[in-house]
């Protein structure tokens, strides 16, 4: 399970750095770094490349919380099976 945490958490991890880097790099002038956008909206606050960024990275870190849920329950239902 460690190792499932490591990956899907890095992944979280990747998934908000790009989101960080879309906003950060790829606003339009006079969009402050601050400035709280839906995400259906982000063509208005960013550049294409800076929309793709925010979409593809919270994309990646749902994806690798829902799976990371679903697999540490896998895992912890695998280890607490009693001993035959």
């Amino acid at each position: 399970m460690f190792i499932a945490a490591i990956v899907f958490g890095g992944l979280a991890i990747v998934g908000g750095i790009m989101q960080v880097v879309g906003v950060s790099f790829y606003r339009r002038p006079g969009v402050s770094f601050w400035a709280r956008m839906p995400v259906w909206r982000a063509n208005d606050y960013l550049y294409p490349p800076g929309v793709f960024l925010v979409k593809a990275g919270l994309a990646i870190a749902a994806i690798s919380g829902v799976v990371f849920f679903c697999v540490s329950g896998v895992i912890i239902q695998i280890h607490s099976r009693p001993d035959k």
